[in-house]
């Protein structure tokens, strides 16, 4: 975005004396305008003014440095619109960089020798991200190698460097940059687990979540309202844009971006503004909280407060158990429920008894929607096994395929679908599920068979027990009555011809399909 004078003069009087709140958080509404904010929201708010920063301070006595760059940490379920946030801020800080996960290396981000190609001459010096920007963005940090996360050590600490000697070469850089990391959880877990600490669900270092002055974990948590909300804030959004194709015919397109970064009318302000905004910010306000008494009061009640948690990392895995055994909310960011139960807090303070109690409410639903969730793939598994023949052809095995010579063809008894569907009786049914790896209660195996049976996925036989799938045509049905095939010669030819035109493999995942 070029420079723009009209906006050099307008963020001077974004925010007035008389209306300071309101437009404060007209700016806080203009990041990630893309991303559904819920009231209250924070995280917009915490990535402002990581864009916003402050000035590195020197202890002009020991000459030591403490940075005014923030380092913030999202963290949590895949689709909450972390990367949407980095790549805003991108946008809107100068001298940023994007990394990405596992091709983010530590020479990128820190700096290294390069070779020379000449046999003559020696290699060439270079800083890497964090050596020359201002903003650096790393997303899926948990993808990185554990190595070259050990390497961002050095300038996540509070007096920020670079240390690079390689080959010879030595170079200490002393840098000022902030910092907004974001993470899913390992794909063990694939979303969030509760019943986890931050540790566990990320398997990230201790040192290197200690280097983030704020994490935020978002959570993907399905409820009618939020979700309905959602929907109808991204069809609002999605009306005000314009199609690729219109915006590659339009002749003047930076005349065209510009007029729209001027926009300074409605609930937020576009990019451009606050590119503008957040550079006048940076170059005019120097903000000192040390003297202010009202901050410093502020942030001594929330420190001894926060104290109280006594957050910290499990010394060994035994203590690792312990503490995931008995969990509040608070224990995915670190928090030591052992100490916290100890002695007499929970008395002493009511809002600790809230949180706990809450807490353990949400604990106790997810592993709740984890027990339906495991049920529901023990019922269709063992529902899949129990109405299942294989093919009694020794020649097919299951396979749904003979060979004559090298030329595979359809087993003409189970018709290329390696076995046949049979009925079954209730009891059986529930006996099979009962003793499984993850066994089914009576009551919610009921609930699961009459839903099954609503949904014609089991057919009651008047005559006989229940039948599976009785009323469900299958892709081969549907095929055979488009080709308008009756007669068993004609579908067997049909399928045979199929067969010969496609990989044993291909028959395989079509047989798998098809059942």
């Amino acid at each position: 975005m070029q420079d723009d004078p009209s906006l050099e003069k307008l963020v001077k009087v974004a925010v007035q004396l008389d209306s300071e709140e309101e437009d404060y958080m007209k700016l806080v509404r203009s990041v990630a305008p893309d991303i559904y904010k819920p009231d209250g929201d924070v995280i917009s708010e915490a990535v402002l003014l990581t864009c916003v920063g402050t000035d590195t301070r020197i202890n002009p006595i020991s000459g030591s440095r403490t940075r005014g760059e923030l380092q913030i940490f999202l963290v949590g379920d895949p689709g909450t619109s972390k990367t949407t946030y980095g790549k805003w801020a991108v946008k809107v800080i100068p001298r940023s960089f994007y990394n990405s996960g596992d091709k983010t290396s530590g020479v990128t981000l820190i700096g290294g020798v390069k070779p020379s190609h000449k046999e003559s001459k020696t290699g060439k010096l270079e800083t890497g991200h964090y050596g020359l920007g201002t903003l650096i963005v790393i997303d899926e940090v948990e993808k990185m190698k554990p190595d070259e996360v050990k390497r961002l050590s050095e300038p996540l600490q509070d007096d920020q460097s670079l240390s690079i000697g390689r080959q010879g070469y030595s170079k200490r850089q002393d840098i000022s940059c902030a910092t907004i990391a974001l993470a899913n959880p390992v794909e063990e877990f694939t979303r969030w687990d509760i019943t986890h600490d931050i540790f566990t669900n990320t398997r990230l270092p201790s040192w290197f979540l200690d280097r983030f002055d704020v994490i935020f974990i978002l959570r993907d948590i399905q409820e009618d309202y939020t979700d309905l909300a959602k929907i109808s804030f991204k069809a609002n959004s999605m009306r005000s844009n314009i199609r690729a194709k219109e915006f590659q015919q339009l002749k003047d397109k930076s005349e065209f971006i510009m007029k729209r970064s001027r926009t300074t009318s409605g609930d937020i302000y576009s990019i451009g503004f606050m590119k503008h905004w957040i550079q006048y910010v940076r170059d005019n306000f120097h903000p000192n909280v040390w003297d202010n008494e009202e901050v410093l009061r502020e942030i001594d009640k929330f420190y001894m407060k926060f104290r109280k948690y006594s957050i910290r990392t499990p010394k060994n895995q035994e203590e690792r158990e312990a503490w995931t055994r008995d969990q509040v909310s608070k224990l995915s960011a670190g928090l030591n429920m052992k100490s916290l139960l100890s002695g007499d807090k929970i008395d002493q303070d009511p809002e600790l008894q809230e949180l706990r109690l809450k807490a353990m409410r949400d604990v106790k639903n997810e592993m709740l929607d984890r027990q339906r969730t495991q049920e529901g793939r023990t019922f269709t598994n063992e529902l899949e096994k129990i109405s299942w023949i294989r093919c009694t052809n020794s020649y097919c095995a299951g396979q749904g395929v003979i060979y004559d010579g090298d030329t595979p063809e359809v087993c003409p008894e189970c018709i290329g679908l390696g076995g046949f569907r049979k009925a079954f009786t209730q009891n059986d049914f529930y006996s099979r599920c009962s003793n499984s790896r993850i066994p089914i209660g009576i009551k919610m195996f009921k609930e699961l068979f009459k839903r099954a049976i609503m949904a014609g996925e089991i057919v009651l036989d008047k005559q006989g027990p229940p039948k599976l799938f009785q009323n469900t045509k299958s892709k081969i049905e549907v095929a055979f009555d488009k080709a308008k095939l009756d007669s068993t010669d004609d579908k067997f030819r049909f399928l045979a011809d199929e067969a010969n035109r496609e990989t044993v493999e291909g028959i395989s995942k079509r047989r798998e399909i098809l059942i």
